[in-house]
C-alpha cells in the first residue's frame, strides 16, 4: 500500500484496521464487503504469512495441481 501511494488507501495502522472490520461486515450500506461470505464460497484460501517466494510457491503448486 504505500508503494502504490493510492489516497484511499489507509495512512495509519488504526485506519488499516477500521478498514479492515468494515470489510468483514455484513456488507450492508455502504462499506464492508461482507468477506466471510466471500471466504466461504472460495475454491481455496493461500496463506500469504511467509516471504513473497514463499507465495510464488504456494500458487505455482495450486496451479499445477488443476
Amino acid at each position: 500500500m504505500v508503494e502504490r501511494n493510492r489516497e484511499s488507501d489507509p495512512v495509519s495502522y488504526n485506519d488499516f484496521v477500521r478498514i479492515d472490520e468494515a470489510d468483514f461486515k455484513s456488507g450492508k450500506g455502504k462499506f464492508g464487503r461482507n468477506m466471510k461470505a466471500c471466504l466461504k464460497k472460495a475454491d481455496i484460501l493461500i496463506d500469504n504469512k511467509g516471504s513473497l517466494e514463499e507465495l510464488k510457491n504456494k500458487v505455482r503448486d495450486w496451479l499445477i495441481s488443476l
